[in-house]
């Protein structure tokens, strides 16, 4: 039996293009505000082929390069129902460095064949001037991770393309620069190509909330899971995880290494454990000398919320109690009261190692749910039984 044979199970993952960063859903939630806005920006150049230069910025993973090319997508459909020839080309700058070889990935989209040297800067730039020329072409430039050619190349290139439309083109095509980059980059250009830019042609990205990272993970387990193999209070824990950074990017990871490691279990599905033990690999800041700091007694009350978390993302303090007296006992140790219970509960919160979090439970009042995220409650679990049994 191979590698391959030995996973049991139905397959829960049916599509891994949908789980990949550089898949563009047709659909951005939570990102209509943005969408809108660049189609009000660019209208006139279909219309009009009044040329347009936008700056998108806001953190990793808020979104910034899928809707850069969502946009161009249906915009160019958009335009063509008008009569306009859109083209669009996506250059991350992180891979392309330097002027020469941002230019030739620009002429690359035209002619896929021609020679990547031997033509200077100026002589490519005329090479992509003829194709727009022809066909009348507006060609939307996005320049992904734009901060890093600015600071190794300078504005140049960029004051050459934002320029590009009235001096060569006369009204023969256009090119419009859309600039990507965590920060707002006006400070890296000079004063001459930050004058091509309006103030109002801004557009930032704020981190997603916890709302919009389980609406964006909805959408993907759809996209990318076979049916039922995922459920709503997996996708809380998911989202609840990537809010720490507002980052859509760290669900998305983290839905397909639960999906990844649940197939390797042989599981029906992904469960909430899955999804602490994809973050413990992935992204874990616990530090086990914590665990070192802990008492006989607060290491009962650790190991107890361990095993009221096995298969649930968030317990009460109640539902703890329960399992802790059964460990006190399984350990020869006594139960502590109600309120040293909860002093324990208070510290272990403290020191970073659990999350608790007041809410209101009904008529009752408050209570305190309380959820590990930096850790596998399994493998917590394991350690903490380890020690307990020295």
């Amino acid at each position: 039996m191979g590698y391959f044979d030995s996973i049991q199970g139905r397959p829960i993952i049916r599509d891994h293009k949908a789980l990949s960063f550089t898949y563009v859903p047709k659909e951005l939630p939570h990102r209509d505000e943005q969408m809108k806005r660049m189609f009000s920006i660019f209208k006139s150049v279909a219309e009009s082929g009044v040329s347009q230069n936008v700056m998108l910025h806001g953190r990793v993973g808020t979104g910034k390069t899928a809707l850069a090319k969502r946009f161009s997508m249906e915009f160019k459909e958009w335009a063509a129902s008008k009569n306009a020839a859109v083209e669009f080309e996506v250059v991350n700058c992180r891979r392309r460095t330097s002027n020469a070889s941002v230019v030739l990935a620009l002429t690359n989209h035209f002619d896929k064949h021609f020679p990547d040297r031997g033509f200077s800067v100026p002589e490519m730039l005329d090479v992509i001037k003829k194709y727009l020329i022809r066909d009348h072409i507006h060609y939307l430039v996005i320049l992904d991770e734009a901060d890093v050619l600015l600071r190794k190349a300078g504005s140049d290139l960029i004051y050459i393309l934002t320029r590009f439309e009235e001096e060569e083109l006369r009204d023969q095509g256009s090119v419009n620069l859309i600039l990507v980059a965590q920060e707002n980059v006006m400070d890296l250009m000079d004063e001459a190509s930050r004058s091509t830019f309006k103030p109002s042609n801004v557009v930032t990205f704020e981190r997603y909330t916890e709302k919009a990272l389980y609406d964006i993970t909805e959408q993907r387990v759809d996209l990318a899971f076979h049916p039922r193999t995922v459920d709503h209070e997996v996708m809380e824990q998911m989202a609840a995880i990537a809010s720490e950074t507002g980052d859509a990017r760290r669900a998305i990871d983290l839905l397909e290494k639960s999906g990844q490691l649940a197939e390797e279990e042989g599981a029906e599905y992904v469960n909430v454990e899955h999804v602490r033990k994809a973050n413990a690999i992935a992204y874990s800041t616990l530090d086990t000398s914590k665990l070192d700091e802990l008492d006989r007694a607060k290491t009962v009350v650790l190991l107890s919320i361990c095993r009221a978390l096995r298969k649930a993302s968030v317990v009460t303090t109640g539902e703890v109690q329960k399992v802790y007296k059964l460990v006190c006992e399984e350990h020869n140790e006594k139960p502590r009261g109600t309120t040293q219970f909860w002093k324990y509960i208070q510290d272990l919160s403290a020191r970073g190692i659990i999350n608790t979090k007041r809410v209101k439970h009904g008529a009752e009042g408050l209570t305190t749910h309380i959820t590990l995220t930096e850790a596998s409650a399994e493998d917590l679990e394991t350690e903490l039984a380890r020690r307990l049994g020295k």
